[in-house]
């Protein structure tokens, strides 16, 4: 198949309102092995014929291939064709497989993992300027923060700016955590406008920055850090990225998204996001340039009751299809009505307007067969949120459609009981790997338990982990595994007490993300039939010291057997096919 045979439909925007598959009511082992069985029985009808053997395109072995397969957990060799899991078990069994153009990798005793999925992130409004961005992610001191900002100045084009929106926090720095004066910021780029975004919840510019945004001439203590306000100013004053640098933006993301092993993930939309964003993704999809599938959140947030009457009309109208294998619609989110929302600092009871807005979103939702992931951090908010959804759920079973509660970082026993009953979801997202000091500063003890990952991981519910990537978290998965497991920001303080095993934050980042995606059947663990996304590690996830986890480097990923990342270590050549 071509690729334009692949990728024949509109270029525009879908429009909302596609139903999203059904499935079971969670990524159990009893589901996986139901469907694996029902498999087999499948083919026993009529004469029995016996098919010529089928040649593996690509046969890794001599390594530790964690399949996440409750049935076979590991296996020393995997063998792909057409893009999917061929079969898995040991070397010798597998060798009858290889043909003279099949490609062979040695793996030389290393692990594999499936492709990690993140089942939270901003990456489709990332890529806008991800060509001028400087990310600080996973850096623990403030010299080497301020040396890579300096680099990348000394290598931009007089004149352009060197950005860096989120990602980091001044608390996860070990020599000195403080951000960076106007002056710093001249000295390390005198010829370039510099901005450095914290969260959303504060900045640090330059004075060519400071010039641009019209700002330069207030006193130096109003600009050393910039309030929420200046933030804005400051994203207004860039000047508007061309085109191809957009589309530039794309690849690079791609490129670095597998470099860190993610092979899918969910985006949802966002502050600043416009229907522009969709365009270069949609358009990468069209000529199979996208590397990493991405499933996406209509942005449907509303601000007022007018505007979700309006919301609640457009989910009605139209469907956008099925999409592609790497960009395909899930639902709606990841706010549905302003008033309704909360965050990580600031709780509230939302009134009964919130409730009544937010609630004419999600019946038209439930109505029309609408997937919801919505924010939702403090319990409050939560119950709030389970008031509406049970009222809606005794007219219109949202069991189906999987709605999602996205953070949940302060939920009760009691509001996960009455998800579970209503069939939904939870993910989880490593915020506090650099925001968890400010929480405790917050919340006091409390906060050492937000999110409580041993109760969720002990609900019975769907779940899974994530990032809230790309401004109020590192992208890099290994980050987020390792906070999980060790419970620790990455200055090393501990910030939260209630950690699982490195195996749980694992599946929850694979085979428990595929729920959220709709893809269970086909993504999220090594078995046969299932799309080829994996990952080759340098050193075993199993095995090495928690603290080391963060420290785990992708040698090679392969999304439907194609090469989104090779670190060229690995013996055997390794080939960029057409994707599947």
């Amino acid at each position: 198949m071509t690729t334009a045979s692949r990728h024949s439909r509109s270029r525009s925007v879908p429009a909302p309102a596609a139903t999203p598959p059904a499935g079971p009511d969670s990524p159990s082992r009893r589901g996986v092995l139901a469907a694996l069985a029902g498999s087999a029985l499948g083919g026993c009808a009529g004469a029995v014929q016996v098919p010529a053997r089928p040649t593996a395109d690509l046969l890794l072995t001599g390594g530790r291939i964690a399949t996440l397969d409750d049935r076979q957990p590991f296996a020393e060799a995997l063998a792909v064709r057409d893009g999917r899991v061929l079969a898995v078990g040991r070397a010798a069994d597998l060798a009858p497989l290889a043909g003279p153009a099949t490609r062979r990798i040695d793996l030389a005793g290393r692990t594999v993992i499936p492709g990690l999925i993140d089942n939270h992130t901003h990456v489709i409004r990332a890529a806008e300027r991800w060509t001028q961005e400087v990310r600080l992610d996973g850096l623990t001191t403030r010299r080497a923060a301020f040396e890579a900002i300096a680099t990348r100045a000394r290598a931009s084009r007089p004149g352009d700016w060197v950005v860096v929106l989120g990602g980091w926090t001044e608390d996860q720095f070990t020599d000195e955590k403080a951000g960076f004066t106007r002056e710093e910021l001249d000295r390390a780029a005198p010829r370039n406008p510099v901005f450095l975004q914290v969260l959303f919840a504060r900045g640090y510019a330059n004075t060519l920055a400071l010039r641009a945004a019209g700002m330069d001439a207030q006193p130096a203590d109003r600009t050393r850090v910039l309030p929420p306000p200046a933030l804005r100013r400051m994203h207004e004053a860039m000047p508007a990225v061309e085109p191809e640098a957009w589309r530039e933006g794309v690849r690079r993301l791609m490129g670095d998204l597998g470099r860190v092993g993610v092979t899918s993930v969910l985006d949802v939309g966002g502050n600043g996001f416009t229907q522009a964003h969709y365009q270069p993704f949609i358009e990468a999809d069209a000529r199979g340039e996208l590397t990493v599938r991405v499933g996406w959140l209509q942005f449907t947030e509303a601000a007022s009751a007018g505007q979700a009457q309006a919301v609640a009309a457009r989910l009605a109208a139209g469907r956008p299809g099925p999409g592609s294998p790497f960009f395909h619609c899930v639902g709606i989110g990841e706010n549905l009505y302003t008033p309704a929302n909360d965050n990580t600092y600031q709780a509230f009871q939302p009134g009964g307007d919130a409730a009544r807005g937010w609630a004419t979103v999600a019946r038209a939702a439930a109505r029309h067969g609408w997937h919801i992931h919505q924010h939702a951090t403090h319990d409050s908010t939560i119950a709030m949120l389970l008031d509406e959804i049970e009222a809606i759920d005794r007219d219109t079973p949202v069991r189906p459609l999987r709605w999602t509660l996205a953070h949940v970082d302060g939920v009760s026993e009691a509001s996960l009981a009455r998800m579970r009953r209503i069939g939904m979801g939870v993910t989880l997202h490593s915020r506090p790997s650099i925001q968890g000091q400010m929480v405790i500063r917050r919340w006091g003890g409390v906060g050492r338990d937000m999110p409580d990952l041993q109760r969720i991981q002990a609900s019975g519910l769907p779940w899974g982990l994530g990032t809230d990537t790309t401004v109020v978290a590192p992208y890099n998965p290994f980050v987020s595994l390792w906070w999980a497991v060790t419970g620790r920001m990455l200055d090393g303080t501990r910030v939260n007490d209630r950690t699982i095993t490195r195996e749980q934050a694992l599946v929850a980042h694979t085979r428990g993300n595929a729920w959220f995606l709709f893809r269970e059947g086909e993504l999220g663990t090594l078995q046969p039939g299932r799309a080829a996304d994996l990952v080759v590690l340098d050193r075993d996830y199993f095995t090495v010291p928690e603290d080391a986890i963060r420290d785990i480097r992708p040698l090679l990923t392969l999304v439907g057997g194609r090469v989104a990342y090779d670190s060229g270590a690995l013996r055997g050549p390794a080939g960029n096919e057409g994707r599947t």
